[in-house]
Formats: structure tokens, sequence, C-alpha cells
């Protein structure tokens, strides 16, 4: 089954904007082996959004810019902090399970 990454209507690029925690996500080599991730997202004067990704690999601190497409092979969960509770985890976990993506397959990031 194909995986519905629709988006979910309304989106507010200014609440979107700022640092997000990487909590979760699936393997992919581009990543491997990468923790304490973090993602900036900043609008471009042309309007454009901008993501500067950062994270821990080897204990070495690892900058990266650049785009992303968005398929159903790849998914992440993010949150404006580097924990979720308990409640927003098992929601956001149905709502991924709904719309077909395997949350058994994600890898938990450490923070």
């Amino acid at each position: 089954m194909k995986a519905d990454n629709s988006v979910s209507g309304g989106l507010e690029l200014e609440k979107y904007l700022g640092d997000w925690y990487e909590v979760a996500r699936f393997n992919h080599r581009f990543e491997r082996g990468i923790s304490h991730s973090k993602a900036n997202y900043s609008l471009t004067d042309d309007g454009r959004i901008a993501v500067q990704n950062t994270g821990l690999k080897d204990g070495v601190r690892k900058v990266a810019k650049g785009k992303t497409k968005f398929t159903d092979k790849y998914l992440w969960i993010l949150s404006r902090t580097p924990q979720l509770a308990p409640a927003d985890k098992a929601t956001i976990l149905a709502e991924a399970s709904r719309r077909g993506y395997n949350v058994d397959d994600l890898i938990w990031v450490e923070q």
C-alpha cells in the first residue's frame, strides 16, 4: 500500500519556521549514525523555505543544508522539544499508521 503523504491542510508557515528536534525517522543512508539531530526552517527572501540540519556523528557536529523531496519511503517525526509526551507520541504513531507508514521501522533518535 502506498502511504498517504498528503498535507493535512492549512499550513501556517510562521508556526512551522524555527527549530525542530528529530525524535524519530526511517533509517536512511544519509542519516545513518546521526544522533542529537535538529532542523531549523527559515523563510528565504524569495519566499522559499530553507532548512539547516545539525546532528552528531561519531561525536562530531555535522551541519547540512539542502532540499528535501518527500516520498512514502521517508518519515520523520519532529517536535519543538527533544522528547514527545506519551499521549502526543501515541497520536502521531496512530496517524502515521493510518496513513500507511510502517511505524515499526522508525528509529528513535537519541537527543
